[in-house]
């Protein structure tokens, strides 16, 4: 009977993933960019991701390694840069981290190496570099945001309001083309802008400024769509994992309950019986 319960919900999340897997396709995640290939696109996948480790004095070099395995993904160090400030590939980590996106946890344990230490995706690589070496330079990224939109919008105007004004003291909102034959001219825009082409936003500033953009999107879209499929297929997992381990304590519970019994049967057992023949106190009556 248990093995039956213990069974039954991993054979309903089977069933919820090849659901999935055979859904039709949805518009892809506003908070993902577009990236000039799949390499980079499944490095901001990897980064969006959950991640765990527990890197108990764990050389630098060795614990990449491991997030490279984790997560299958390329990252390399910017040596050069990284010796500049006094960091090799030796230098101890100590961190325990669960629950937490790749990108949050890759910047809180590199933070704790030196504050200026940081990653960014370049050529098709995830780099471990330094704020100084990476700069502030201003970067190009396109966001797919079709998912956000009501079903008359043809564009991603009122979208591109919405997130200039949240950024109103960084971002330059710029009136986008309107005819997809139209491309936006980046090069003499200022540091930190967003236009519209067609559903897409294409916002040109720092990668800090990026990330606090893909954070909106992504809340705009949960606030709108509810959980992505990867957030449902990770709480799903959760659950399932929640109630295997409920069923496994009970089934524990009930061994160690069999146990005592066994043993208090065992105890009974060995002790003599007063009242059997030349033991005890034998027969009164002779």
């Amino acid at each position: 009977m248990f093995i039956h319960h213990l069974i039954q919900p991993q054979i309903a999340f089977l069933i919820f993933l090849y659901a999935i897997s055979n859904s039709p396709a949805a518009d892809p995640d506003p908070s993902i960019p577009i990236f000039k290939n799949d390499v980079e696109h499944q490095i901001q996948v990897a980064l969006d991701s959950l991640t765990e480790f527990d890197f108990k004095d764990l050389p630098l070099d060795e614990c990449v390694d491991y997030l490279k395995d984790y997560h299958g993904i390329n990252i390399q160090f910017d040596t050069n840069t990284l010796e500049d400030i006094g960091i090799d590939r030796d230098s101890p980590v100590s961190m325990k981290l669960k629950g937490m996106t790749l990108d949050s946890a890759l910047k809180l344990m590199l933070a704790e190496l030196d504050p200026i230490v940081t990653h960014t995706i370049q050529d098709e690589v995830l780099v471990i570099t330094t704020t100084k070496a990476k700069g502030e330079s201003p970067a190009v990224r396109v966001y797919n945001v079709s998912r956000l939109l009501k079903k008359n919008e043809t564009d991603a105007e009122r979208i591109s309001a919405v997130v200039a004004k949240s950024f109103s003291h960084k971002l330059l909102r710029v009136v986008g083309p309107k005819r997809s034959d139209e491309t936006p001219d980046t090069e003499t825009w200022p540091k930190h802008v967003v236009t519209v082409f067609e559903k897409m936003l294409v916002v040109r500033a720092p990668e800090s400024s990026q990330r606090e953009v893909r954070e909106l999107l992504k809340s705009l879209d949960v606030a709108k769509n509810g959980p992505t499929i990867e957030q449902r297929m990770e709480r799903a997992g959760r659950a399932t994992e929640a109630r295997l381990r409920k069923q496994i304590r009970h089934l524990q519970t009930e061994n160690q309950k069999l146990k005592k019994d066994l043993r208090r049967k065992d105890r009974k057992k060995e002790e003599p019986d007063p009242f059997s023949d030349g033991e005890g106190f034998g027969d009164p009556f002779n």
